[in-house]
């Protein structure tokens, strides 16, 4: 006969906050191997942007003509002129939503006990948001990524709805959340880009990055800004050899050969991994650095939702609860999130390098 015994019960909430903590955790440490979100965090805080409350879509205006002419008035008995002009248009950016969730099943159950339970979760969480995560940063600087395709991108050069574009700033032509930056190039220096094309010669060119600082400035100073610079592993190494070659005419305390951290014109530069060179367009012409503004391009995050039962996680690649499958599985799932865009309201004050990568 079956003999009666007490069946140990697996806490469901503390699973819950160990996996929370553990994906936290991990949001942190990821972030600093693509450079893009410590760049935002670097420029904007720690605090992130929330998705504005009712709304489906984010919009930004960009003022691209002059309302009206002015009046010189010689006499006194001279009118205001009288025509008028709309003098903005609309970017808009629809909420992007994508998510993982991690799955332990009877037999994770049976197996695992106490603290290799704990343990399991740990893992599978982790490695939930690493995905969320990679995937997030691959779409905003790449155009790549799978399940991310509703988010926007800074690359322009693959996509055609991407932020920044390598053609100069009168021939940029791409469409971006509703925004023509065509019929605008010729007359809005603030909806174009500017670019620094240095020609796969970086130490015979790289004069052509204080030609696009320029282009910029002319836009928007620096000082007015919160910029910060995406870089890859090529252009890093060319730039630190590029500045150590001029080091010995440089003061003690300014030198930056031997640094980790670049600074250039003020503006701090990351490293980041997902530098876009193997896209349609730009496994021939890579995109080597970016200039961003962050005033004018950030990130927002849409907050956790709870509806009865179900619980939307944190779209800051938030975790959820686990929850069972459905009633006919031993299978409990837990949720994870990215969900918000990264909304642009000018172009001009952010710019890319492009055919930098060698030196």
């Amino acid at each position: 006969m079956p003999t009666a015994t007490i069946t140990p019960s697996i806490d469901v909430e503390a699973l819950t906050l160990i996996g929370i903590k553990a994906a936290k955790e991990t949001r942190d440490a990821l972030k600093v191997a693509p450079g893009v979100l410590a760049g935002f965090e670097g420029a904007l805080g720690k605090t992130p942007k929330r998705w504005e409350d009712g709304s489906d879509r984010w919009t930004n205006d960009i003022q691209v003509v002059e309302h009206t002419a002015a009046t010189n008035f010689q006499t006194g008995f001279e009118s205001y002129d009288e025509s008028a002009l709309a003098v903005s248009r609309q970017i808009a950016f629809g909420l992007a939503i994508s998510g993982v969730a991690a799955k332990m099943g009877e037999r994770q159950f049976r197996i695992y006990k106490g603290p290799r339970l704990e343990e399991q979760v740990k893992k599978l969480s982790t490695n939930c948001v690493g995905i969320l995560h990679r995937g997030w940063c691959k779409r905003l600087v790449a155009a790549t990524g799978t399940g991310f395709a509703d988010f926007a991108t800074f690359n322009g050069f693959d996509s055609t709805a991407g932020f920044f574009e390598s053609a100069a700033k009168a021939s940029q032509t791409n469409t971006v959340g509703g925004f023509n930056k065509g019929t605008w190039a010729a007359t809005a220096p603030g909806a174009t880009n500017a670019v620094a094309d240095l020609s796969n010669a970086f130490g015979t060119n790289f004069n052509n990055v204080y030609a696009m600082l320029s282009q910029i400035e002319r836009v928007k100073p620096v000082s007015m800004g919160k910029k910060f610079g995406l870089m890859s592993e090529s252009f890093r190494n060319n730039y630190k050899r590029y500045m150590q070659a001029y080091e010995r005419w440089g003061a003690k305390d300014e030198i930056d050969g031997g640094k980790v951290v670049e600074v250039f014109q003020g503006i701090k530069f990351y490293l980041d991994t997902f530098m876009p060179d193997s896209g349609a367009t730009t496994a021939t012409n890579v995109i080597s650095a970016y200039v961003i503004d962050a005033e004018d391009c950030f990130p927002v995050w849409a907050p956790a939702t709870r509806v009865g039962p179900m619980e939307m996680p944190d779209g800051f690649f938030g975790a959820g609860e686990w929850r069972p499958v459905n009633g006919l599985q031993n299978v409990l799932a837990m949720p994870f999130a990215c969900s918000g865009n990264v909304p642009i309201a000018l172009f001009g004050s952010s710019g890319v390098v492009r055919r930098g990568n060698t030196y």
